[in-house]
């Protein structure tokens, strides 16, 4: 079980690269919870952003850089000058400023991230899968989230692994590898996407901010044929 079931491999990238004036590098972006962000290039960092509200309005929507970790998986990355303290998006320039204190409600934060992220995914018929952040890819340990069709009719379905314990959210199961729940694709079924993945990470001994979404897209070519 794990994400490559959806379809290519699961791989690492190549190193960082550095920007132009060779004191950017290529970074990570993790998800936005609470007015922090992880940033991962060779190393991780955590920061929290001056316009976090702007950076977290862009994360998920398509409009940023990505990366592909492996065939059709990316994540999204922009400019990190950890000198003069800015991450580059695009056009936009962030201000950041090392996190050296946590205060914040970034579960609650992460839940409504995972949502938003994945309904705007949907819209573009990408699957998300939110696992711990960097330039690697895991099989054992991440939350995947795809709106599909089933017998005609849409649904969202996520899978997980390893198989949550001890939460409220997920049902019972007694395959400790994994587990799947599907639903009918509805606007009450998506903020348990956010739910379901908050509780699946909390399980990983993480904090909210140690996680990355990958996005899986579809190959364009056997898309248009059917």
């Amino acid at each position: 079980m794990g994400p490559s079931s959806v379809g290519g491999a699961v791989g690492i990238v190549s190193p960082p690269r550095y920007g132009d004036a060779m004191n950017s590098t290529t970074a990570v972006i993790g998800v936005p919870v609470a007015g922090v962000v992880q940033l991962w290039t060779d190393a991780p960092s955590i920061w929290q952003v001056d316009d976090f509200a702007g950076l977290a309005s862009l994360v998920g929507t398509g409009q940023i850089t990505r990366t592909e970790i492996a065939p059709r998986r990316f994540r999204e990355v922009g400019l990190l000058d950890e000198e003069a303290g800015t991450l580059t998006v695009g056009d936009a320039t962030f201000t950041l400023t090392p996190a050296d204190a946590f205060d914040g409600d970034f579960w609650d934060s992460l839940n409504a991230s995972v949502t938003r992220i994945a309904t705007d995914a949907f819209g573009r018929a990408e699957i998300i899968v939110t696992e711990r952040g960097g330039w690697e890819t895991s099989e054992t340990e991440y939350c995947l989230a795809g709106a599909l069709i089933n017998d005609g009719q849409p649904i969202v379905l996520i899978e997980t692994a390893p198989t949550p314990t001890d939460n409220d959210f997920w049902p019972p199961s007694d395959d400790p590898v994994g587990q799947t729940v599907t639903a009918p694709l509805s606007d009450e079924s998506l903020p348990g996407i956010g739910v379901l993945t908050m509780a699946a990470v909390n399980g990983w001994g993480v904090a909210p901010w140690d996680v990355a979404v990958t996005y899986l897209v579809p190959d364009r070519e056997t898309t248009d044929e059917n």
